[in-house]
C-alpha cells in the first residue's frame, strides 16, 4: 500500500493528462464518451481511431502506460459493472459484475466480529448492486446472486432477504436521522466475544428508556489475539510527529 495521498495525486495527474490529450479528441468528435475513475477509463471511440487514441494516451509520459480492452458482443467490463449497448432501445445499460462470483471472499457470519459490521457489509453490498444496475430485471437477478453468495458464507437466508426488503422500502438510501434526538454520544469498546453485541444492545435500551432525547451509539473494535498476548514491538508515533508527505 502506498501513501494515502496517492489516489488524489493520481487523479490530479490524470486530469492534466486529459486536458492536454483527451479534450482535443472530444472536441473533434473522435471520442463520443469518456468516463474515468482514478486510472480506469471507459470510453466510446470511433473504430478507426482506437489505436490512435491509445497511442496518444501512452505518449504523454514514458512512465505511464495504458492497456486497452475492447467490447465483445456490445459488452464491456468496467469496475464493478458490465456496460452494454441495448440495440432495441439504442441506449447504454449497466449490470452488476461480480469477480469470483461463485467464491467471493465475504466476511463469514460465524466470524467473531461485531454484528454491526456484518449488517453494514450486507447493506452496502445491496446498495452497490442497485448502483450498478439500470434495469429492474438485472437488479433482481443481481440481488438473487448476492443472496446466494451471502448464504454460502453462513448468513441466514431470511436475514439477507429481510435486509434487502428494508433497503428497498427506503429506496436504497441511507436511513434518515431521528431529529427528535437532540444529543448523540459514541462509546467505543473492545469486541472480545459475541456476548458484547447483547451487552451493547442492552446498554442502548437502558439509555433510550431513561432519556429518550439522548442517543448512545456503541461502536465495537475487534481486538486481535496477538495484541492481547504480546506487547507492541515499536513505540507508537504521535500524530503530530508523523510526516504527511515524504521530503
Amino acid at each position: 500500500m502506498g501513501s494515502s495521498t496517492s489516489p488524489v495525486l493520481a487523479s490530479i495527474l490524470c486530469s492534466l493528462h486529459e486536458k492536454e490529450c483527451i479534450d482535443q479528441e472530444v472536441a473533434v468528435g473522435h471520442v463520443l464518451l469518456y468516463s474515468r475513475y482514478v486510472d480506469d477509463i471507459c470510453s466510446i471511440v470511433e473504430k478507426d481511431k482506437v489505436d490512435h487514441l491509445h497511442n496518444i494516451l501512452n505518449s504523454w509520459d514514458p512512465d505511464i502506460k495504458f492497456s486497452n480492452e475492447l467490447s465483445v458482443d456490445d459488452r464491456l467490463k468496467f469496475l464493478d459493472c458490465v456496460v452494454k449497448f441495448d440495440k432495441d432501445t439504442q441506449k447504454l445499460e449497466i449490470e452488476t459484475f461480480f469477480k469470483n462470483k461463485n467464491n467471493r471472499p465475504l466476511q463469514n457470519f460465524q466470524a467473531v466480529s461485531p454484528k454491526s459490521q456484518k449488517d453494514g457489509l450486507l447493506v452496502d453490498e445491496i446498495r452497490r448492486v442497485n448502483n450498478t444496475c439500470t434495469r429492474d430485471s438485472d437488479l433482481e437477478k443481481a440481488l438473487k446472486d448476492l443472496t446466494r453468495q451471502f448464504v454460502q458464507n453462513w448468513y441466514p437466508s431470511h436475514y439477507v432477504t429481510q435486509n434487502i426488503k428494508q433497503v428497498k422500502e427506503i429506496g436504497f438510501k441511507t436511513r434518515k436521522k431521528d431529529h427528535n434526538i437532540e444529543i448523540r454520544h459514541y462509546l467505543k469498546l473492545d469486541f472480545t466475544s459475541p456476548r458484547c453485541d447483547k451487552i451493547g444492545k442492552r446498554l442502548t435500551q437502558i439509555v433510550r428508556k431513561a432519556t429518550p432525547k439522548f442517543k448512545l451509539f456503541v461502536a465495537f473494535k475487534p481486538r486481535r489475539l496477538k495484541n492481547a498476548i504480546s506487547h507492541r514491538l515499536k513505540n507508537k508515533i504521535p500524530e503530530d510527529d508523523k510526516d504527511l508527505l515524504p521530503v
